[in-house]
């Protein structure tokens, strides 16, 4: 009876250690489970990040690029800007140029036609003077094809440039003065200085403030040399000659003349 009832004890407890052992197996199966489950979800959003990641650094190397693109380009625009900008003043400079030539040159063409009108008296003289006026002249025809050239080449460069018509170069028109064939003026009876030159404005150019006057390699004008521009007592101002012909010359309105005062017909003489 004892034995029987020990042998029931027995297996029950066995029941129960299987029971709990199985129990424990089970649990430590779950926890083995869930720790792979969030194992791998780690795992997953490991790699999510890590794509993520070079994703990126992979749209900030295109930024860089872009970047480096955009930097490379603008410098070759500004360099572009530049260029154009040297040429536009380059081409200025050269317009301005060509005015100032083409107002020299019609001072001496109109100062030709003038001598073979006041030399018709004396035929000998005239036939003298005709000779080298129209070896003059020819000479000017040529320099003024060499002028038409130019103009028209720079009327075509500023075209390209521009996109626009070709830039006009105004013409300026020298108004006759009385003066005999060598340039000089006529006597007027105004008393001057020993060694000073008189003589007469005969083109004033406004836009570029310069005077061409009857004076030049003849009468001993040189580059650099300055004159006085006066009306009566009044003195209007200062000039400086830059360009030097032989009867003629053409003079810079220095800062301090009244340049919007002075016109044909003033008088100037050198200092």
């Amino acid at each position: 009876m004892v034995r029987g009832q020990q042998g029931k004890a027995s297996t029950i407890i066995l029941s129960i250690v299987t029971i709990v052992g199985l129990g424990a197996a089970g649990a430590a199966l779950y926890v083995e489970e869930q720790e792979r489950s969030k194992r791998v979800a780690l795992e997953e959003e490991l790699t999510v990040v890590t794509q993520a990641k070079d994703a990126a650094e992979a749209q900030v190397d295109n930024l860089r690029q872009a970047r480096a693109q955009a930097e490379s380009e603008l410098a070759r625009i500004k360099s572009e800007t530049d260029r154009i900008a040297q040429e536009l003043a380059q081409a200025q400079q050269d317009k301005e140029a060509i005015q100032r030539e083409l107002a020299q040159k019609s001072g001496e063409i109109d100062e030709l036609k003038q001598a073979m009108q006041q030399e018709q008296s004396s035929r000998s003289t005239l036939a003298e003077q005709l000779a080298s006026a129209q070896q003059d002249y020819q000479t000017t025809q040529a320099e003024l094809q060499d002028l038409r050239r130019s103009k028209q080449t720079l009327e075509a460069k500023l075209k390209d440039l521009t996109g626009a018509h070709p830039v006009e170069l105004e013409k300026v028109v020298v108004k006759k003065s009385e003066m005999n064939f060598a340039g000089t003026q006529p006597d007027t009876g105004t008393a001057v200085a020993v060694g000073a030159l008189e003589g007469q404005v005969l083109v004033v150019n406004r836009e570029f403030d310069f005077i061409v006057v009857n004076l030049g390699k003849t009468q001993g004008v040189s580059v650099g040399k300055t004159m006085q521009v006066v009306r009566g007592q009044d003195v209007l101002g200062t000039v400086r000659v830059e360009k030097v012909y032989d009867t003629l010359s053409a003079a810079a309105i220095l800062p301090d003349a009244k340049k919007d005062q002075i016109k044909e017909g003033d008088k100037v003489r050198t200092l």
